[in-house]
């Protein structure tokens, strides 16, 4: 509908070109949809996802404050998907607990601190606690004289150091600090040199990755038996395999898993044997 420009519009003329604008978008929006999956079937698209709109969960008081009747006992008046959703499920044994604050250690100094700027006539009413923690970090040197001996045919024997050493020059303390640094917090090895030099630890980087790779046999065997001695207490296993590439070569990763049990080894596709 077109008007002239010397005509004066009524508005029963405007609420009429209104409605047929509004009837042309329409039919304009739904062509350009046919069009658009046309364009996506010839290039082999996916076809557009259907998403409903959000939809907000009638309220407990809804059905009273409109007027409506309100559902029965035991129906929300919910479909089955919406009230499966709604649902939360309640913790059990399984369920992974989180993790609480440590307790406060025990006081092992107090120091009192008086008061200041106290008016002259005031009446001293005891002390009140302020309780502070903190953390000490002390870098110290041990020396273990080992016992040497001379036999009659000329050789010498001498005794070994403690076997928590792992043959490192470095205290089972400081290497169990390492470790927790690099794999429990993710702390790479050059920031962890730059720290140990910061709190005066003589180490180089050399040193550094003997500590991360060398003498840890008790972990890879406690490893090596977490997986039998898992199959052994399960009730049952599930087992799966795929594809993969090890040590540059074709074959499988075999998974076995269960509920508090999951495990994966990587064999040869000839030998067939775990490796």
């Amino acid at each position: 509908m077109v008007f002239p420009e010397h005509q004066q519009l009524q508005p029963e003329d405007l609420l009429r070109f209104i409605a047929q604008q509004q009837e042309q978008i329409i039919q304009l929006k739904e062509q350009i949809e046919l069009l658009e999956a046309e364009i996506r079937r010839l290039k082999k698209l996916p076809a557009k996802p259907d998403i409903k709109p959000n939809t907000k969960p009638p309220d407990d008081d809804s059905g009273s404050s409109d007027g409506a009747p309100s559902a029965p006992d035991g129906d929300d008046g919910a479909s089955p998907e919406t009230s499966s959703k709604q649902k939360v499920k309640k913790p059990n044994e399984k369920t992974r607990k989180q993790r609480k604050q440590a307790r406060k250690p025990l006081v092992e100094k107090s120091i009192p601190i008086a008061a200041t700027d106290v008016p002259q006539g005031s009446i001293r009413n005891g002390t009140t606690p302020f309780y502070v923690q903190e953390l000490t970090i002390q870098t110290f040197s041990i020396e273990y004289l080992l016992e040497q001996w001379v036999t009659p045919d000329g050789q010498t024997i001498t005794a070994k150091p403690p076997a928590s050493l792992h043959g490192h020059h470095y205290g089972p303390m400081l290497q169990a600090y390492v470790l927790q640094q690099y794999h429990g917090c993710s702390v790479t090895q050059p920031e962890l040199l730059d720290w140990l030099w910061d709190i005066g630890i003589s180490i180089s980087s050399g040193e550094l990755s003997q500590l991360l790779t060398k003498g840890h046999e008790q972990f890879h065997a406690e490893k090596d038996e977490l997986l039998t001695t898992g199959i052994r207490c399960s009730s049952y296993i599930q087992t799966d395999d795929t594809g993969t590439r090890h040590k540059g070569k074709n074959g499988y990763c075999t998974i076995i898993n269960n509920g508090p049990l999951s495990g994966s080894r990587a064999q040869s596709a000839k030998a067939g044997k775990i490796s």
